[in-house]
């Protein structure tokens, strides 16, 4: 929430149906995390500005569906998003971070360099990440986040 200038990096979020959600916030960096979910999965940017997504892995089984507002998400790179029911789809919303309605043209998505729709035959076995298409893995360099060490009692 108003967030302004912040990284969110290195996440692994497993089974979850809304692992990305931010509000009202402006040039912030969501860079090398990985989101898996059997069904469908939702990204919202909801009266965000000027997001950057990069090297993420966003997939799931059913519709995967991005809401930001027509200026929320600036630029892509090399991100794969994919769905297993093959719905990926971008929402726009009409509202600034202003709050005020956008009324000028706006482009259909973000600028973006390599982000694609594929399936990186992606898995996390116990906090470990790995790609069953390396080669896509290797020519976006993607991370493969290892987060076995993360959670209570852990040493």
């Amino acid at each position: 929430e108003q967030s302004a200038d912040s990284l969110v990096e290195g996440n692994v979020a497993v089974g979850v149906s809304w692992p990305i959600h931010n509000h009202m916030a402006r040039r912030c960096t969501v860079r090398g995390n990985v989101c898996l979910h059997g069904e469908a999965m939702r990204l919202s940017f909801v009266n965000c500005d000027r997001f950057v997504l990069a090297r993420n892995v966003f997939a799931c089984g059913g519709e995967l569906i991005t809401e930001p507002s027509y200026t929320g998400v600036a630029r892509l790179e090399a991100n794969v998003f994919h769905s297993g029911s093959g719905c990926v789809r971008w929402a726009f919303h009409d509202r600034l971070p202003s709050l005020e309605r956008n009324a000028a043209p706006v482009a259909a998505l973000p600028a973006g360099a390599g982000s694609v729709i594929a399936d990186p035959g992606c898995r996390c076995d116990d906090g470990r990440v790995s790609y069953g298409h390396r080669a896509l893995a290797r020519r976006l360099n993607l991370p493969a986040p290892d987060v076995s060490g993360a959670g209570c009692g852990r040493e």
